[in-house]
């Protein structure tokens, strides 16, 4: 089939170069306009439900809302975990679905439960609402709105009002939200004395706030052949129309809100905080949905917001504090730029051995042709140009060349033969000889490591949704490159080669100097072998050793210019304490030189799908530009000790990617996170608090905390039924009466301005709802008209219940978490489980689980491992089949232990951590070395077959001189590719730098001892 191909091309040659330069133009157009992203969608699709529940405790929320959710849900299909927050009047569920699982399906389930759940909700619980559907780093951008002179009231209409919306219709935006200023109200502060003065009830006020303020359609009134529409408008359009509205009329005097009330513009009660560089702010956090062009979502987002600029007062500034798009343009730019250094290495590489400008040019043509089609086929199936595409591409530069090298030395080297030759040969009859002669070795090869690389396609879980897109962009460039070098290379080599006239007679000089120094190295070790046996088996012992104790990390540490720190102040903290702090904080981080801006958010937006309390405060640190990552780290230890000196102030610093990475894996902001299950709260804090004590003990563990699970104080209200029953008055009213005063509630009809409308909130003055003793002295209404104080019809007492309860599993779980060096955290959690095993003892229905990003490179290794293994089986089977003998596929295989050498002793001098990168780097090592090694046997064995009687030393010689140049242009292009990603690891390299090394490394050990200890080995086995 491939002859017949190979045929084909050179037949109908111009018609081969044609289509290449139409896919090279076509394509070209097609991959600029792909889709570009910071990184694949990683995360499992997931379903937040949230539930308002105003006024109820985080108990009561639990009880009535969390776990008849919980309960419903867990009967729905592919769901890998659900996990509740339940807190002070709003329940969170998420529920995450198995990969690939459909959203819009999930949702449509997760919907119809919710529904027939909430019909058993109390009256005053809301209904659930499912959040947008966002991308797990779909935080697109961050800015903030600041002023000299406009309030922060004004800023915040402008935030919610205008820019909100406005962002909300460009296509791609998931969600807007809104944190920090003043939420605008009209609002009416009720004086429980007044209400006593003029004998009204609390109901009266809310009663007469709605109907003060009304709207209805009077249908419509025929005139002729007119039609006019009746509409009655009661809209209050001032403050003071509010305040001149009536309560009721007592001795022909009408009673007004007014004198009963203060009515003013106020602010809502304050869940959020928003500031930038230590001043306060209106702060704004854009949503992308996923599968959306950062690159292009960002343009129009900074568009809209130009263009909104232009409509505010000119003393209102929008401050940028963070754009995703910028890194994603430097992670690209940078990704390119090592595929483009990358190919100029490998052109030197090619010049240098074939010493003509066409044959490189020839091989060349291979690398754009390749990617391009690569990248055609990725968009056909929905993937976008991310890093791990791009980085797939740039790890596959140095291989996608070689079968072109490979095709093209060898018609060269023919063709020159020819030329040499008493009988020459039709020029299209020798490249066709000439690319069937080394088609085994070619076709082989690509299928040899797309083979090795079928582990990497069978991960699961994170590893799968990062990995799976570099694993495809570098299988389908091979294969692409496959394809050129059966169809295009032969044709251009037609065009460019076949004359004759200038190839020269001889090789290029460097190349014949190599190979005399090689055939006598080769001549050396055929006749002593036994020293390259002891230094080759005692390096490989060393190798693995060193291996065994190297750290282990899931991905290498992101050079991302952003720091996320999330610092929280003692459970029950108002909103005031950690505003206060975030201002001091502020000022301390931007003391750093190393820090160029501050943006903090703290508490929750009122469309957040977070269960935030008032005492989280998140910094979105920008750092300064081409900060390098040394002293990125020592940045995040100065912070450290600074964040130290703030008594009770405990913070979490981390990246933004990989602060999302690590929410992906457990549901928690940390490497190493230990959920420890049970139902009494008390004991799981005290054991928790156990478990810490003994992590701390651990020297190269830092950041550990106990998630922030604590009693705060709550006053109880705990109505007395039977004194309550003797006035005539029912709990339930009872209660009401009591959320409006000290909650509050806002009326149905809202209070319009133009496109915008706002709250009439109703609820006690300032002063009457912050003191207990007014509280007991406040009167309440009865039946029969007598007013009696509260504090006789209820029990008031002050008492202490959960700040938050969280949920995992069917059970109530706590968190603690930690952090470590890359290179340390293996070690430190498998230490850490070896003293929780001897110093905690759980008693019965208590558990703890290891989670986060040990558990899943653990689990990855455990599964690369396994499934290399069996591939090595395939791999040996499939080369006794090709060769039709086990003893050659063997000496094949021999080499592949070898090839660890160069890669290990590489990974222990560039910072001693592998990673899954490292790992997959040594899988791309193993195919590499063993393509050449294919190409080296193979060879061998077409000698013998051609030469029966040549004497053994003869046949190794001559098939190691004919395979020289062909396996030192495919290792020393494999390895100079990689150059670039190996000596420069910034921005967006990250991931494939720990890749790029191995290779490097592993390829000059590899190549070595293919071209020493094969031949060796050869002459041992085969007869």
């Amino acid at each position: 089939m491939f002859n017949k191909l190979i045929k084909w091309s050179l037949e109908n040659r111009l018609i081969v170069i044609g289509l290449g330069i139409i896919l090279f133009i076509f394509g070209s157009i097609s991959a600029i306009n792909t889709p570009v992203d910071v990184l694949p969608e990683f995360a499992p699709p997931q379903v937040v439900i949230q539930t308002h529940a105003p006024g109820y405790a985080a108990e009561e929320v639990e009880a009535l809302v969390t776990i008849p959710l919980e309960s419903a849900l867990n009967g729905i299909a592919n769901i890998r975990a659900i996990r509740s927050n339940s807190i002070e009047g709003l329940s969170f569920v998420t529920v995450v679905f198995e990969w690939g699982h459909d959203i819009y399906k999930a949702r449509q389930l997760v919907a119809e439960k919710t529904q027939q759940v909430a019909k058993s909700f109390p009256v005053s619980i809301k209904p659930p609402i499912l959040s947008p559907i966002t991308s797990p780093i779909g935080f697109t951008y961050f800015f903030a709105l600041t002023s000299k002179s406009t309030s922060l009231m004004e800023l915040r209409s402008y935030a919610d009002w205008e820019i909100r919306n406005k962002l909300l219709s460009i296509p791609g935006v998931a969600s807007v939200l809104v944190y920090g200023g003043d939420l605008k109200q009209y609002q009416i502060l009720v004086n429980p004395n007044k209400l006593r003065q003029y004998n009204l009830s609390l109901n009266q006020i809310v009663e007469a706030a709605e109907q003060a303020n009304a709207i209805v359609g009077g249908g419509y009134l025929l005139d002729s052949d007119k039609e006019y529409l009746i509409r009655g408008i009661g809209k209050i359009k001032s403050i003071e129309e509010l305040g001149d509205s009536v309560i009721t009329e007592k001795d022909r005097t009408p009673i007004y809100l007014k004198d009963v009330a203060k009515i003013k513009l106020g602010a809502a009660f304050k869940r959020s905080y928003g500031s930038v560089n230590g001043k306060q702010a209106v702060y704004v956090i854009v949503n992308k949905q996923p599968w959306v062009n950062t690159l292009e979502i960002s343009k129009r987002i900074e568009s809209t917001l130009n263009d909104i600029k232009k409509t505010l007062p000119p003393d209102v500034k929008i401050t940028k504090t963070f754009n995703q798009a910028d890194f994603v343009n430097v992670s690209i730019r940078n990704i390119l730029s090592s595929i483009l250094q990358g190919s100029v290495l490998v052109i030197i590489v090619l010049f240098m051995f074939l010493g003509n400008w066409r044959t490189s040019f020839i091989s060349l043509v291979a690398i754009p042709f390749s990617l391009i089609i690569a990248i055609l086929i990725l968009k056909a199936f929905g993937q976008t140009i991310n890093g791990m595409t791009l980085g797939g591409l740039a790890v596959a530069v140095g291989e996608i060349v070689d079968d072109a090298i490979i095709d093209v030395e060898n018609i060269y080297k023919r063709l020159r033969q020819n030329k040499l030759s008493p009988n020459p040969k039709p020029a299209l009859e020798v490249i066709f000889n000439a690319s069937c002669e080394v088609r085994n070795s070619v076709v082989y090869g690509t299928y040899i490591i797309t083979i090795v690389f079928i582990p990497v396609l069978f991960l699961t879980g994170l590893a799968k949704q990062i990995f799976t897109p570099l694993a495809w962009a570098y299988i389908l460039s091979l294969f692409a490159s496959l394809f050129i070098a059966l169809t295009l290379t032969p044709a251009m080599c037609f065009y460019l080669l076949s004359k004759g006239e200038n190839l020269p007679d001889h090789e290029p000089d460097i190349v014949i100097k190599l190979k005399e120094k090689y055939l006598k190295l080769l001549n050396h070790v055929l006749h002593k072998p036994k020293s390259l046996f002891i230094i080759t088996v005692a390096s490989s012992i060393v190798a693995i050793g060193v291996f065994m104790f190297l750290g282990r990390s899931f991905l290498p540490e992101l050079g991302e210019e952003n720091l996320v720190i999330m610092a929280y102040t003692p459970p029950g903290s108002n909103l005031k304490v950690t505003q206060r702090i975030a201002l001091t904080i502020e000022k301390i981080l931007l003391e750093h030189p190393e820090v160029k801006s501050v943006g903090n958010r703290a508490g929750r937006s009122e469309t957040d799908d977070e269960a935030i309390s008032s005492n989280l405060s998140h910094y979105d640190v920008t750092l300064q530009s081409g900060l390098a990552q040394a002293k990125k780290e020592k940045l995040i230890k100065e912070i450290r000790k600074d964040f130290e000196q703030i008594p009770g102030v405990v913070a979490i610093i981390r990246s933004f990617i990989t602060e999302t990475m690590e929410h992906v894996l457990s549901g928690n902001r940390a490497p190493i996170v230990l959920k420890l299950y049970g139902n009494d709260l008390t004991l799981l804090r005290k054991y928790a608090n156990e478990i810490k004590d003994v992590l701390k003990t651990i020297r190269t563990l830092n950041e550990v905390e106990v998630e922030p699970i604590s009693n705060i104080p709550q006053i109880h209200i705990e109505i007395k039924r039977k004194v309550a029953s003797r006035y005539g008055l029912k709990v339930g009213e009872l209660l009401k009466t009591i959320h409006i005063a000290y909650n509050g509630t806002a009326t149905g009809q809202r209070v319009i301005e133009g496109q915008k409308a706002f709250d009439i909130f109703v609820w006690f003055e300032e002063p009457y709802r912050n003191n207990l003793e007014v509280i007991k002295n406040t009167l309440i209404d009865t039946p029969s008209g007598i007013k009696i104080p509260l504090g006789q019809l209820a029990d008031i007492t002050e008492a202490k219940g959960p700040n938050i309860i969280n949920r995992e599993k069917a059970s109530r779980r706590i968190v603690i978490q930690a952090n470590a060096n890359k290179k340390d955290i293996s070690h430190a959690v498998e230490k850490a489980q070896s003293l929780i095993y001897k110093n905690v003892s759980l008693p019965a229905g208590y558990s703890v689980e290891f989670e986060g990003e040990y558990q899943q490179q653990k689990e990855t290794n455990q599964k690369l491992f396994l499934l290399s293994t069996l591939v090595l089986l395939l791999i040996y089977l499939l080369l006794s089949l090709a060769f039709k003998s086990f003893k050659i596929a063997t000496i094949i295989m021999t080499n592949l232990p070898f090839a660890l050498i160069g890669g290990v002793f590489v990974i222990a001098l560039t910072g001693g951590i592998l990673s899954i990168a490292s790992v997959i780097g040594f899988i791309t090592l193993f195919g590499l070395s063993t393509r050449n090694s294919i190409l080296l046997v193979n060879r061998f064995v077409d000698i013998q077959k051609e030469n029966p009687k040549l004497l053994i030393d003869e046949v190794i010689k001559k098939g190691a001189l004919d395979r020289f140049s062909p396996i030192m242009m495919t290792a020393l292009a494999a390895a100079f590719a990689m150059l670039p990603l190996a000596l420069f690891p910034g921005t967006g390299r990250e991931i494939e730098h720990p890749l790029a090394i191995v290779i490097l490394g592993g390829m000059f050990s590899a190549t070595a001892l293919t071209l020493l200890v094969i031949p060796v080995v050869y002459k041992r086995f085969v007869k």
